[in-house]
């Protein structure tokens, strides 16, 4: 079973908030929270710390097409490891 784990890029003087996602062997995806917040707002969904985070893995696995092959599929399960960091794993 593979995971991915998000955490928060904190704002510099030249970028905002960001989400880093990342999983072994996968290039990382790094996206703006303000862009994540966005396509929750339009999908009428919860915009909580976990739904945001949850999108950018969400988004991982998609731009790798990693549930279409094999290596992950079902449903998407997370949890906090309290540091502000997260981890998924697809069951």
């Amino acid at each position: 079973m593979k995971a991915i784990k998000t955490s928060v890029l904190p704002a510099t003087d030249h970028r905002p908030t960001r989400i880093k996602a990342w999983a072994n062997g996968v290039k990382p995806l790094i996206v703006s929270e303000g862009l994540l917040v966005c396509m929750l707002l339009k999908c009428d969904v919860d915009i909580s710390d976990k739904a945001v985070h949850r999108r950018a893995a969400t988004r991982l696995a998609d731009r790798c097409n990693i549930t279409a092959k094999g290596g992950w599929e079902g449903p998407l399960i997370g949890g906090s490891l309290g540091d502000g960091e997260w981890v998924w794993v697809f069951l």
